[in-house]
């Protein structure tokens, strides 16, 4: 998996001059269109999260709460948002995978460093 390169903002040409250094107008129109897609996702993402919040009793057909699920995992990727974690749910499987260890430490089974 390859790192993204973030990209600054560019700033607003002053001069003819910075204007053509930059290629013209379209990296700047790029990026405005950007930042609206961006913000109208932010904001499409709150709205399903408190829908699907709100409705999910009421859904009784599991389809409309898949696709409204799907919606949102799509928005979560494209904006870089990590689902938050279930902390109880992190700490069971370590607590897990430590019990397992030891059972194979204690079987002298252990191979793995």
């Amino acid at each position: 998996m390859t790192k993204r390169k973030l990209k600054r903002p560019l700033p607003a040409p002053e001069t003819v001059e910075e204007l053509i250094q930059a290629n013209g107008p379209w990296p700047f129109i790029r990026q405005v269109a950007k930042q609206a897609a961006d913000e109208a996702a932010q904001t499409w993402l709150q709205t399903l999260e408190t829908t699907l919040a709100a409705y999910r009793p009421i859904l009784a057909d599991g389809r409309e709460a898949t696709i409204l699920n799907s919606y949102i995992r799509r928005l979560r990727r494209r904006l870089h948002v990590r689902k938050p974690a279930d902390r109880e749910r992190v700490r069971e499987l370590g607590r897990e995978r430590a019990r397992r260890y030891r059972a194979r430490r204690a079987a002298g089974l252990n191979n793995m460093p």
